[in-house]
């Protein structure tokens, strides 16, 4: 974990330094192209204007450990997988509080799907959740018993992507 995120620019050489709060963890962007970034320990997520300039930190909800972060584009909300309490916290686009969802045993990932439903993969529950966001509540669990701890937060995020490859297998 670092303090530090690195910013580059594909089309040339520029590469910036954005500092932030301690323990960055996940990585999420809004249809205005600002960055989220969760804050491990912290129970707060950073949002960052595409520029690199840091315009708000903001709790989460979550008792610890925020890990996956995601942005349903219909809205602009941000979802924060909080895994020390076992649930999804939801802000609207300018960091305010809005609610948590109690999912299963250590949420890390949160992807949108094409339908605008949240999905959250729970590493010690061995199962994923889907989320509906008209009701803040799950409508769809999917046992992965056979799996051991799906901790990928990483794989189900790469589907927010907004340049090809457009698509992620997870």
């Amino acid at each position: 974990f670092s303090s530090l995120l690195v910013r580059h620019d594909p089309s040339g050489p520029a590469t910036s330094v954005i500092p932030v709060r301690v323990i960055s963890y996940g990585l999420g962007i809004d249809t205005n192209g600002f960055i989220w970034n969760s804050n491990w320990s912290l129970n707060t997520v950073q949002k960052i204007s595409p520029a690199g300039a840091i315009t708000g930190t903001f709790p989460t909800g979550g008792s610890s450990n925020d890990r996956g972060v995601a942005v349903t584009p219909a809205d602009n909300h941000v979802w924060v997988a909080n895994s020390g309490g076992n649930t999804v916290s939801r802000l609207d686009n300018t960091g305010n509080y809005l609610t948590q969802v109690t999912v299963g045993s250590t949420p890390t990932g949160v992807p949108v799907d094409a339908a605008v439903k949240v999905w959250v993969t729970n590493l010690n529950s061995h199962d994923v959740m889907r989320i509906d966001p008209t009701t803040n509540s799950v409508d769809l669990t999917v046992s992965l018993a056979l799996v051991e701890g799906p901790d990928n937060y990483i794989e189900v995020t790469v589907s927010t992507l907004t340049a090809p490859p457009y698509f992620a297998t997870w």
